[in-house]
């Protein structure tokens, strides 16, 4: 007879064989286009100082805000390997593989092993999953950071003495923040999942337990923020975003995604140094980083207040884009890259289905009043409510696939279990809301895909022309480039 513990290992074997093959072939559909190895935008200054970090100190001017904790795995993959490696990416494919690992033990935890394991095969074969996971970029790596430090969550909430698994929450948790800010809207539910929740354990020590939550996520930032000012010493005027950002989202102009403001570069350099520039013109005096973010801010809401009822309809159009079937493009384009791809062009999940799924099963789950699904409920609110405040695109909505994935999951296997026990009402009205949210999950876009796939060609044309990136190799390569060295590119621009 097989054990419990044996059963369990070779689910969670044939989870990550799964998605490891299935990224595996991906890979090797993916890798001879030039229009996925080219690298543009934020994506190729970071891959710029991460080799030059490999060469030695970096003594040239930082205008720009990096993320620290890619950067920080691509000079250590380079420094191994080569610039011109594979070996992140390779990595990056066995992260994702541990991702939908993650995802089967989360299904487990909140509901049971039914769930988690349609939970993780869900997650194998969902295509936006496998086209992050092969690019080069930190998209793929908050999603592993933001599953694991769920997964050490619901493990505390199991523990007598659940310090360790907290800790490991909150570096998790910190981890993915700093591979994507939003994320920073998640953490009031979180501190307040963590208060209530635990609270039977004793008010005393719920309180002590979201301290030191805190505190480590406190000190992994910081952390963090020493090491990246001391392999880049020459920052020069860098800072984060988020004004320049707000202000995009809500521009007179804007249309839900990402939109250019005049005179202000589409890139984050451009938002650091140009938007600097704006606000210190209109300001007539130097301005702080917090004084940035200060007058961009102001900018942004008085647009709001000029027209509040436009502001309003473009709330309603931003939460349209968040749960359209459409990825909005940005510096990479899912819908472009899947028509030249032999594998992710085949009928793999995609969020069309995955949201309409998983918005009727938060529906669905929210009536059970179990703890665990309060504090998804709370990361899918409070994540959305960070896309209703700036914009749209298809890595920035990212972070919402694996959570509504976990609720999709429980939807189909309840579904199964009302089947069998004859629960026709609840069937039925669940059949009803399913069918009204996915046809407004995969209505046509007021968006023009072949605008997107038009300017995303001429992008990479010029991209190539400039040499402003180096070429990854292809799979019938790997063996030989993983320690192969190429020629650093240019500075970006």
């Amino acid at each position: 007879m097989t054990s419990p513990r044996s059963g369990t290992f070779k689910t969670v074997l044939l989870i990550f064989m799964t998605a490891l093959v299935i990224r595996g072939l991906a890979f090797v559909s993916l890798y001879h286009l030039d229009a996925f190895q080219v690298k543009m935008g934020d994506r190729a200054l970071v891959h710029y100082f991460a080799a030059r970090m490999v060469q030695g100190p970096v003594v040239e001017p930082l205008n720009v805000n990096l993320p620290p904790v890619f950067l920080g795995f691509l000079a250590f993959c380079y420094r191994l390997a080569g610039p011109g490696a594979s070996l992140p990416v390779l990595v990056q494919l066995v992260l994702g593989s541990l991702t939908c690992v993650v995802i089967y033990h989360i299904g487990s935890l909140v509901w049971d092993r039914k769930v988690g394991i349609v939970a993780g095969m869900m997650a194998a074969f969902h295509g936006i999953l496998i086209f992050y996971d092969n690019y080069l970029w930190k998209t793929s790596m908050q999603s592993f950071w933001l599953m694991l430090g769920l997964c050490f969550c619901f493990m505390a909430r199991r523990k007598v003495s659940p310090w360790r698994e907290t800790a490991l929450a909150a570096v998790s948790f910190a981890m993915a923040f700093l591979l994507r800010r939003q994320l920073a809207a998640v953490l009031p539910g979180l501190v307040l999942w963590m208060i209530l929740v635990l609270r039977p354990r004793g008010r005393r020590q719920a309180l002590q337990l979201t301290a030191v939550f805190l505190a480590l996520f406190g000190a992994t930032l910081w952390g963090w923020q020493q090491w990246y000012a001391s392999v880049l010493p020459m920052q020069k005027a860098a800072m984060s975003e988020w004004g320049v950002h707000f202000y995009v989202g809500n521009q007179a102009q804007a249309q839900g995604t990402y939109k250019k403001v005049q005179g202000i570069r589409a890139s984050a350099l451009g938002h650091s140094v140009d938007g600097r520039r704006l606000a210190e013109t209109a300001e007539g005096h130097s301005l702080t980083a917090s004084e940035v973010n200060r007058y961009w801010l102001g900018r942004g809401i008085d647009e709001i207040r000029r027209d509040v009822p436009g502001w309003s309809r473009l709330e309603l159009k931003k939460l349209f884009l968040i749960f359209n079937k459409y990825e909005i493009p940005n510096d990479e384009n899912y819908d472009f890259i899947r028509k030249k791809s032999w594998l992710l062009s085949l009928p793999l999940i995609s969020f069309g289905l995955i949201a309409p799924l998983g918005l009727t099963g938060m529906m669905m789950s929210i009536r059970t009043k179990n703890p665990d699904v309060m504090l998804l409920v709370l990361c899918v609110l409070g994540y959305t409510a960070s896309l209703l405040l700036f914009f749209v695109t298809a890595g920035y909505r990212m972070p919402l696939q694996p959570l509504l994935l976990l609720f999709a999951a429980f939807f189909v296997c309840r579904v199964v279990e009302l089947l069998q026990q004859g629960g026709r009402r609840t069937l039925s009205l669940a059949a009803v809301l399913f069918a009204v949210l996915y046809a407004f999950t995969n209505h046509e876009t007021f968006l023009n895909p072949q605008g997107y796939d038009s300017y995303y060609a001429k992008r990479v044309e010029r991209a190539l022309k400039a040499r402003d990136s180096w070429e990854v190799p292809s799979a019938r390569t790997v063996k030989k480039s993983l320690f192969s060295e190429r020629r650093f590119p240019e500075t970006p621009s």
